[in-house]
């Protein structure tokens, strides 16, 4: 998926995804598990304190490049 979005438009875009590579940059990132959402934040803060998100992340990392972190 490919696409751009400009920032100050007063507008919200909500992204569906499940490579994280396509939302990673997102202001905020809501996780999922089985319905409800498990945990909220920006990238950064969610690698930190949700687990969750955090074996997501590395699963495809390693997936994608074949490399452990």
């Amino acid at each position: 998926m490919s696409f751009s979005v400009r920032r100050g438009l007063g507008a919200t875009l909500i992204v569906v995804a499940h490579r994280l590579s396509t939302i990673y940059m997102a202001d905020r990132i809501y996780l999922l598990e089985g319905g409800p959402v498990v945990c909220k934040g920006a990238h950064g803060e969610l690698l930190a304190r949700c687990h969750g998100y955090r074996a997501l992340f590395e699963k495809q990392l390693v997936h994608e490049s074949g490399v452990r972190p």
